[in-house]
């Protein structure tokens, strides 16, 4: 009878040694997911000490509340989480949609020549644009929309890209426009790491990026 309920249970002696291993397994590699948590929990603490640290004077010298910059980056921290968290709800499928994907860039465009007819300039730069009660860097949206386009593209023109220098031609032609308006409010950095971006995308493994693309579209 006992035996009969350690097995329904699954409390096996064979599974509860090998349980024991993995438990005791100094050295076991972490999962990418927790790599990933680890580490994005680790820049913004990070951040948040950064911002108090480097605000208080300020504040104090400006008669403004001394944790207030902390606790607007604390906030906008808030709604990054939960932004993410809808995000992470979202299909792959429906993201690397052509239409989807198209459109956002279409609206990186359109940001982008908002923000050097409309936003205001800073130290000879306009890079933010006034939403609401939110100022907004554009490049940043640009930088995600960036790195979804480049890899559906690559998934989508495979042989293209690995075969011919059509696709490149085409990729080209896109950057040309984002270079063109980067540099004309000038953003040299993030202009340098969509390009690098880009560049990596189109560098990494043909058949492996292929494989991988395939499998996250049929998610």
């Amino acid at each position: 009878m006992a035996k009969d309920t350690a097995n329904a249970s699954g409390y096996t002696p064979n599974a509860l040694s090998k349980r024991k291993q993995n438990s005791t397994g100094v050295l076991s590699m972490p999962s990418a997911g927790s790599v990933l948590i680890t580490s994005v929990s680790c820049l913004m603490v990070l951040s948040l000490i950064m911002v108090a640290s480097a605000s208080i004077p300020f504040a104090n010298m400006h008669d403004i509340k001394q944790l207030y910059f902390f606790e607007h980056q604390l906030m906008y921290m808030g709604l990054g989480l939960i932004a993410g968290f809808m995000a992470y709800k979202v299909r792959l499928l429906w993201l690397y949609d052509m239409f989807t994907l198209v459109s956002a860039l279409l609206i990186v465009i359109a940001l982008l020549l908002a923000t050097l007819l409309f936003g205001d300039a800073i130290n000879g730069s306009k890079r933010w644009i006034e939403i609401g009660p939110f100022n907004f860097q554009v490049a940043e949206l640009a930088k995600l929309v960036m790195v979804m386009f480049t890899a559906d593209f690559v998934v989508r023109r495979g042989t293209e890209v690995r075969h011919g220098y059509g696709g490149i031609f085409r990729m080209g032609a896109l950057v040309t426009v984002l270079v063109g308006l980067f540099l004309s409010q000038p953003d040299f950095g993030s202009l340098v790491i969509i390009i690098g971006v880009i560049l990596a995308i189109f560098l990494w493994p043909a058949r492996l990026g292929v494989s991988l693309g395939s499998y996250y579209c049929s998610a």
